[in-house]
């Protein structure tokens, strides 16, 4: 199984110091990012993509369609400036796998 982060520089440190190979992405430039980020999904030995939520929501709908594909699998973490909500993981379970956390 293998995992990447694709993250800003801090982000990919942090990652890097557990063994998870980090890989930038440019933030200012939406479309090189999707160029990039398209580069990555080529990649078919990668399983599982670590991404902080400020990248899914500045590119909520390249992201959604992404996101339908059983293969690799995004995983969203918390950005360090503005971190997810409760809600926000409550919506995506239930929408997931139809489970309602807390009722």
């Amino acid at each position: 199984m293998n995992i990447i982060c694709a993250a800003d520089e801090d982000t990919n440190l942090m990652f890097g110091l557990l063994g998870i190979e980090g890989y930038s992405l440019p933030e200012n430039d939406p479309d090189k990012f999707m160029e990039e980020f398209d580069e990555l999904l080529k990649n078919k030995e990668i399983d599982f993509i670590i991404m902080p939520e400020k990248y899914l929501i500045r590119h909520k709908n390249y992201f959604q369609q992404i996101k339908i594909q059983k293969r690799p699998i995004i995983v969203e973490i918390p950005d360090i400036k503005s971190p997810l909500t409760a809600e926000y993981f409550n919506h995506h379970i239930k929408q997931l796998i139809g489970l309602t956390i807390g009722e």
